[in-house]
């Protein structure tokens, strides 16, 4: 029993002693890494190494390799050992130039993941720090201060562009400049890829002269550079030519016109028997030249690419409703006849034809479905329609509202004003200092451009021919028309 008793109490004290153990790995480590060593030292001059070295006070590595953090842009590999960072440039550095470089909490520990403050440190491979620097304040199109994330690009020369990028704390502002000439640009660099791309959205470019630190407030706008292209089918002596956007045609294109809407362009040309030289503009006018080879033309595409669209509209002129019903192809026969119904009794009524539409005058109609029939709409495409229906609200047949007022600092400006709808559509469009319409209840926006080339449309930048897109206002705060209601002495500041 006696050894019994003190196997137990062994056993006892054993256990004892393991449950008043402290738990392995201590307190949880809550601290960034600190930069306590750098070769080169930030002012450093005419530094002649190969490499950058940073020591810290614990085991680090880099957090998301894929943001460059040197300016200029310069090709770099981190080689990341215990407590140290080394960073070489994969084709050294450039002579004679100041270089930034921006950790922005970049740097970060092996064991919690704690991400170092902010650190900037300049050296310079030649005898003098340049120390100019630009700021910038980035706009979105209402004029308020935008919160997207934005990249600097400063390009002095081709293989010399200084860069910056926003964060939550600081705004634009790119270092290390000298007195010269710089090709700016300014965009949403949504793959951080430092190259502007067309899913990047807006851009601001400009070329500006920097003989001291500036500050400069920039909007950047919509751009398109995206080329057109012509796809072409022969059909006997026919050759139809189709737009991958919407084009202006020159010559015979202009002649033979079979459809068009806002998204594609579609051509006949007959008779075509030699190759043909053309020329013609896109959306933008950006101009381009093209030859109609009849050995190379491709037969693989179909004479009704383009679909047929319709578009319905209702407006109401005193106590008369005006259906109009328009499509995006030529119609090559209108119909004989046309009957109507909201119930069970066909009616034929008058209409009127023109200019790929077709108008139908009501006198008398309820909100409910409106059903149509007609002996036959013919397209270019040989396509016939003979049934249609369309839902008529009680909105559609109720008065509609006055909207009118005046755009300030005009100036000698060829303003543009467009009213959009809920859908982002223009329903209005008008040039000058006041506008006057009447519009169905609703949602809208308003927003001016100033036409710098007349074409009474907005165009966007061009990034390869380096032409910048016309200045743009949006009112930040959509108009609410009610029904009823006029909404009078509307007052617009653009701001440009």
């Amino acid at each position: 029993m006696l050894k019994i008793f003190l196997l137990s109490l062994v056993g006892l004290l054993l256990y004892g002693c393991a449950s008043v153990q402290a738990p392995e790995g201590g307190p949880r480590d809550t601290t960034a890494p600190k930069l306590v060593a750098i070769f080169p030292l930030s002012g450093t001059t005419n530094f002649k190494g190969k490499n950058l070295v940073m020591e810290f006070n614990e085991d680090v590595s880099e957090d998301n390799t894929k943001i460059q953090f040197i300016s200029p842009l310069t090709p770099l590999t981190v080689t990341t050992g215990t407590r140290r960072l080394k960073i070489s440039p994969d084709s050294g550095w450039q002579p004679n130039t100041t270089y930034v470089m921006k950790l922005l909490k970049k740097i970060k520990d092996d064991r919690e993941g704690n991400n170092m403050k902010d650190t900037t440190i300049l050296f310079s491979t030649g005898a003098a720090i340049d120390t100019l620097k630009t700021s910038f304040t980035i706009l979105d199109k209402s004029g308020k201060v935008s919160q997207q994330k934005f990249t600097a690009l400063f390009n002095k020369e081709k293989k010399v562009v200084f860069s910056s990028t926003t964060d939550s704390l600081r705004p634009l502002q790119i270092r290390g400049l000298s007195t010269g000439k710089y090709n700016v640009e300014i965009f949403n660099d949504k793959n951080e890829n430092y190259k502007y791309e067309e899913d990047d959205g807006l851009l601001f470019f400009d070329s500006v002269k920097v003989d001291s630190n500036l500050q400069i407030s920039v909007t950047p706008l919509p751009q398109k550079y995206k080329p057109t292209k012509l796809f072409k089918q022969r059909k006997g002596d026919t050759v139809v030519i189709e737009a991958s956007q919407w084009i202006f045609p020159n010559g015979k294109f202009k002649n033979n016109i079979i459809a068009e809407n806002e998204e594609h362009t579609q051509f006949w040309l007959y008779p075509v028997k030699n190759s043909y030289f053309h020329s013609f503009a896109d959306s933008l006018q950006n101009c381009y030249q093209d030859t109609i080879d009849l050995v190379k033309i491709d037969t693989s595409r179909t004479l009704d690419l383009i679909p047929i669209k319709k578009t319905i509209t209702l407006e109401k002129d005193g106590k008369t409703l005006n259906l109009k019903l328009k499509w995006n192809w030529a119609i090559y026969r209108y119909p004989d006849s046309l009957f109507v119904t909201q119930d069970t009794v066909w009616k034929q009524i008058p209409f009127i034809t023109g200019n790929n539409q077709i108008v139908i005058p009501f006198k008398e109609l309820k909100p409910g479905k409106l059903k149509m029939r007609f002996d036959t709409v013919t397209f270019y495409n040989l396509q016939g329609f003979k049934r249609d229906s369309i839902d008529i609200s009680k909105a559609d047949m109720e008065p509609k509202g006055m909207v009118s007022g005046s755009i300030e600092n005009a100036g000698n400006k060829t303003l543009v004003l467009e009213i959009l709808n809920s859908k982002k559509e223009v329903e209005a469009r008008s040039i000058g200092k006041t506008f006057n319409y009447l519009l169905k209840p609703g949602r809208y926006t308003f927003q001016i451009f100033d036409d710098l080339d007349k074409d009474g449309f907005y165009t966007g930048g061009n990034k390869e021919a380096r032409r910048k897109a016309e200045p743009l206002y949006v009112h930040p705060e959509p108009v609410e028309l009610k029904l009823g209601w006029d909404l009078e002495n509307i007052v617009l500041k653009p701001g440009f």
